[in-house]
């Protein structure tokens, strides 16, 4: 019963999640739609897929006890949405993921074709050391893969968990940063990647993402942090 509760609760919180994101996205591509129209495409392809392929199921898939150690690279730069926004450089990200094969034990491994789920750490270099700083943050993720025996194919990973800021919104040392108003904010990382696997262990990956931060006006000021990165 409680690994039933367990994985039921994972599978509500991530859909939540995901749904809710949309409709925060969705409202800023409204707005901003002829700027940055490359987000929209990127996302109608991302919940398209998301909402017609998740039947998908491969009874060749091995589960392991064991995890599978991904290590990835992102470069983007800041969105300016606000002419208050600090002056950045390209941000970097660096990521270590820890996934899991579900086995198709529950209804929900099939409800979204077998994904593999994980931990994601991530170590952030935002732009502008001065203002903004740096940010660690622990995600927990889910990655749904397409054509995933095959030599080549594309998978979506969804994150969402807290990052830490060393360098928040403060009046008296750092009153410029209206973009991260405390320490503690949720960080939601979407991507679209294509990989190539090399050999049965080893694969790698490339796409493009986008990066949430934000502290949901908990506190503010709270611009909060969007990047479209690759």
């Amino acid at each position: 019963m409680y690994f039933y509760f367990r994985n039921k609760l994972l599978y509500i919180f991530i859909t939540t999640i995901h749904k809710a994101y949309l409709k925060i996205v969705y409202f800023h591509i409204q707005i901003f739609y002829m700027r940055y129209y490359s987000i929209f495409f990127f996302l109608f392809l991302q919940s398209f897929v998301i909402q017609n392929l998740f039947s998908q199921s491969d009874s060749s898939i091995k589960h392991s006890y064991f995890p599978t150690i991904a290590i990835d690279y992102y470069q983007g730069k800041m969105l300016k949405i606000y002419t208050e926004s600090p002056p950045v450089n390209h941000s970097k990200y660096y990521s270590v993921d820890l996934l899991w094969q579900t086995n198709g034990s529950k209804k929900w491994h099939q409800s979204y074709g077998l994904p593999e789920v994980g931990i994601n750490f991530f170590y952030n270099y935002l732009g502008n050391d001065s203002i903004l700083g740096r940010s660690f943050a622990i995600c927990p993720n889910m990655i749904i893969r397409f054509r995933r025996q095959k030599r080549w194919g594309a998978f979506f990973n969804l994150a969402t968990g807290f990052a830490y800021f060393n360098k928040p919104y403060n009046k008296v040392t750092n009153p410029t940063n209206y973009v991260i108003g405390a320490h503690i904010t949720n960080m939601t990382h979407l991507c679209f990647n294509v990989f190539a696997n090399i050999t049965k262990e080893i694969s790698i990956n490339a796409g493009y993402s986008a990066f949430h931060f934000s502290t949901g006006h908990v506190s503010i000021p709270n611009y909060g942090f969007n990047d479209l990165a690759w």
